[in-house]
């Protein structure tokens, strides 16, 4: 199975190691900054670094492709960088689930068909505006998944979101 797991330039370290622990075998890519991100807020990780990929771009088809939300402003570049939008649609379209938590909720707004499907969201309006643009469901629950598409309101829903997008990867692909 093949995993990506797109940062945002200072990525939350909940959220990261609940994806880290969950899916080891992901592919980690940190398309908004240089291929070497610092952890220089999140005090179990000071000093450390860690070692990403820049997203190609024409990215490989994935079976699952995880956003994680961050800076405000490195997660808003995520949601407008194409290279991720090709990632989340080829992943989609091709039987694969998709993730997102927090404000990278948005990015699945901009990229996929979310017609009537139930998400959730951090509750900054111009997030939730996206979404019901896009045609989904904003709801105010922790974690949501419908039509493999899991999303989590924020970073304290971290372990909760990980695992639940594992259980819609173990009921999708059967493993």
């Amino acid at each position: 199975m093949k995993i990506a797991h797109i940062i945002p330039a200072f990525p939350n370290y909940l959220e990261y190691t609940a994806v880290v622990k969950t899916f080891p075998e992901a592919v980690t890519y940190a398309p908004v900054t240089q291929p070497v991100v610092e952890f220089a807020r999140d005090e179990p990780m000071a000093g450390k670094k860690l070692r990403a990929e820049l997203l190609p771009e024409d990215p490989e088809e994935f079976d699952v492709v995880i956003q994680g939300s961050g800076a405000l402003i490195s997660t808003k570049c995520l949601a407008t960088d194409s290279r991720v939008h090709r990632m989340f649609r080829k992943c989609y379209e091709g039987g694969g689930v998709c993730a997102a938590i927090c404000v990278g909720v948005t990015t699945l707004g901009l990229c996929l068909p979310l017609h009537g499907v139930n998400v959730t969201c951090f509750p900054l309006v111009w997030e939730v505006q996206i979404l019901r643009d896009a045609g989904a469901i904003v709801h105010e629950l922790p974690v949501v998944a419908d039509k493999r598409i899991v999303t989590a309101r924020d970073q304290m829903c971290s372990w909760m979101w990980a695992r639940t997008v594992r259980k819609v990867v173990e009921e999708v692909f059967g493993r």
